[in-house]
């Protein structure tokens, strides 16, 4: 019973400092930027805001 207690300690120690996060490159639900002039969600591939029409890059 020790040893599962310590065991599970120290692999709760040993993970504690590594973010552990799942990186999704497209998601539909939340776009990826807002447009910097007016705020609107945008997605990777626009080359234009769909809300002012400024363009990108």
């Amino acid at each position: 019973m020790f040893a599962l207690v310590s065991s599970l300690i120290l692999g709760l120690a040993a993970s504690a400092g590594r973010p552990s996060r799942l990186v999704m490159l497209h998601d539909p639900i939340h776009p990826d930027l807002p447009c910097p002039w007016c705020r609107t969600a945008t997605i990777e591939d626009d080359s234009t805001c769909p809300g002012c029409g400024k363009l990108f890059g």
